[in-house]
């Protein structure tokens, strides 16, 4: 993609000015250090990576800010990977009473986008009659709190599980999160597993409020 983006500003004879993105643990320096090498490219052992230095779900770590003689170089559960425990299936019952997602009505900004879009990319798929996501910081954390009271606790046990008719089940319908929502109190109040599950899917995180605010900076 990036190279996409850089291949049409010099086409265009564009200014491109590529800064740090706060929103993500690393940097494109950092995957291109981890990558260089390698036969082959695996989520796993980035994450993995980037858990040491961030101390995130690690053995006697320490909160952000403090300072810890010696970081923790072993993860927290006595395992790396939960994968097998985020595999439970519903049964015929189906997943029972899930709580409904936390809804947003589009303010007037954000249906000047989806108009834009439905404009612009109309033969693109997908379709935004029912966009209800955050767009503000503090949609975002009523959001997070909400999925923290009613989602994350059975978060990792049904993490890959589908049921027809609930494209949410258990999932957060919000994907802004800095470094600090990993050190919640989830990070020590639920099982391995879930806390695991978590904090691997932020580390990949993509957010269209970062994608609003880039366009209109001043809302």
């Amino acid at each position: 993609m990036l190279q996409a983006i850089k291949a049409v500003a010099e086409a265009r004879q564009l200014p491109l000015d590529i800064r740090e993105d706060r929103h993500f643990f690393s940097s494109i320096r950092d995957f291109a250090a981890h990558a260089k090498g390698r036969k082959s490219l695996r989520m796993e052992y980035f994450y993995r990576e980037q858990r040491k230095p961030h101390q995130v779900l690690m053995q006697g770590a320490g909160q952000l800010g403090t300072q810890d003689s010696a970081p923790s170089v072993e993860p927290v559960g006595g395992q790396w990977n939960f994968d097998a425990d985020n595999r439970e299936a519903f049964g015929t019952a189906g997943p029972g009473a899930v709580p409904p997602r936390t809804a947003f009505e589009p303010d007037g900004v954000t249906r000047e986008v989806i108009t834009l879009v439905n404009t612009r990319f109309a033969q693109h798929p997908g379709q935004l009659d029912s966009f209800a996501w955050p767009v503000t910081r503090a949609q975002a954390l009523q959001s997070l709190q909400a999925f923290i009271a009613e989602r994350q606790p059975l978060f990792g046990r049904y993490q890959d599980a589908m049921w027809p008719g609930d494209p949410w089940l258990y999932h957060a319908p919000a994907r802004r999160a800095p470094c600090a929502i990993a050190r919640t109190r989830w990070q020590t109040s639920y099982p391995s597993n879930t806390r695991h599950r978590h904090v691997e899917q932020y580390q990949v995180m993509a957010v269209l409020l970062e994608l609003r605010q880039r366009i209109f900076p001043t809302v």
